[in-house]
């Protein structure tokens, strides 16, 4: 290219395409082999939406089933496939931690949860029966809390010089110094449990299944110290990685 390439390979390809090409940090180039063409910090400052998965909820009315009903259903969902969200509902809401009022810290996904919650989010095998299980006897929603304004910053590096290896990620979460993060996710948490207490939720029986997290009996429930060590065992990415070239 003569004047410019503009490379638009999401915050994961889009960085080790430029390292690949001796665009980025040069010790870590150096140290992969790769001639260094521009000393930048290509992959830094990686940031991303955490999301706390252990809002398990289970819906215990009965409902009638009706075959037929349930076939043509069946079809119609096979048709539609692509046009089915994966979030049924979002919520906005702004917490004790927000700087400004008029912005959300925290967006709550309501979501249809099934089995392969499992395979998906891979949890711990005894974080998921001591938590998560109760989710396959019933009809399971979660109402997922996620930071909508992360402080806390990754990185990511090159694996090797091999295009074909997938690059390395150092996510960093719960890392800013002032714990802000944590204290916003947890204030999060506490108005999704709130929220599951109300007359809406209590008509259709809802029952939450995080409590008594595995590894953290020890701290009183929905005391921060809870929450806090809850967070350790089930937070994850929300896949919206940005900032990274």
């Amino acid at each position: 290219a003569r004047k410019e390439v503009i490379i638009s390979a999401g915050a994961c390809n889009s960085p080790q395409i430029l390292m690949l090409s001796g665009v980025g940090p040069q010790q870590h180039l150096h140290d992969l082999g790769i001639k260094p063409i521009h000393d930048l910090p290509v992959g830094q400052t990686l940031y991303d939406h955490i999301v706390y998965i252990g809002t398990a909820m289970t819906i215990n009315t009965t409902t009638s089933f009706n075959i037929q009903a349930a076939l043509q259903s069946t079809k119609d969902l096979a048709k539609d496939l692509p046009r089915i969200p994966l979030v049924e509902a979002y919520a906005y809401i702004a917490t004790n931690e927000s700087e400004n009022k008029n912005y959300p810290d925290i967006e709550i996904h309501l979501v249809s949860l099934n089995p392969l919650l499992k395979h998906v989010l891979k949890p711990r095998e005894d974080v998921y029966q001591a938590m998560l299980s109760q989710i396959e006897k019933g009809n399971p929603i979660g109402l997922v809390p996620k930071l909508l304004h992360p402080k806390s910053v990754g990185y990511l590096r090159l694996k090797s010089s091999n295009p074909y290896d997938h690059p390395l990620f150092y996510p960093n979460y719960f890392s800013d110094p002032d714990d802000v993060d944590k204290r916003t996710l947890i204030a999060g948490m506490r108005f999704v449990h709130r929220l599951s207490k109300t007359d809406a939720f209590k008509k259709i029986d809802l029952q939450w299944h995080d409590r008594g997290a595995l590894g953290c009996e020890e701290f009183e429930d929905d005391s921060d110290e809870y929450w806090s060590c809850a967070l350790g065992l089930l937070s994850t990415s929300g896949l919206h990685q940005t900032s990274t070239c």
